[in-house]
């Protein structure tokens, strides 16, 4: 199954896109992410998060793009993954929300800062003082 060739992928159904997700080719994956960048889906954002946890860093790569340079409000489906088993995907998605400035995110980016995971903290007291640095400063509370 190839949709390297589909220009957008957008327009596929979501069970093949998922499918792609799951188990495509690198190549594969990175094209759907791609054409993926400013969906709308519920579904599809949520097929986009678990890549942030893929075993190929440039898989990684487009889906955080991917994520980021979305314009549509996706925080409501973002912000739960912060309570991921998964420490990229806490992780990835704390940098996600503060790139976007998104200050939905705060308090449990904040309780991120007390994650076993010294990645985890570090992401999510980076994407603290980002959030701090660009208006979000009397939403930032310390953790107690």
């Amino acid at each position: 199954m190839s949709f390297v060739a589909k220009t957008d992928a957008e327009s596929g159904s979501v069970d093949d896109l998922m499918a792609v997700l799951d188990s495509g080719t690198r190549e594969e994956k990175i094209k759907v992410l791609e054409d993926l960048s400013d969906t709308d889906r519920p579904q599809l954002v949520e097929a986009i998060i678990p890549m942030l946890d893929d075993p190929d860093i440039r898989v990684r790569g487009e889906a955080f793009s991917s994520l980021m340079s979305n314009s549509n409000r996706i925080s409501d489906i973002l912000i739960p993954h912060l309570s991921s088993p998964r420490k990229n995907v806490r992780a990835f998605v704390a940098l996600v929300l503060a790139n976007r400035k998104d200050l939905d995110g705060i308090a449990k980016i904040t309780e991120l800062t007390k994650d076993p995971s010294s990645m985890v903290r570090s992401c999510a007291e980076g994407s603290l003082e980002f959030l701090a640095a660009h208006g979000g400063t009397s939403r930032i509370q310390s953790p107690e």
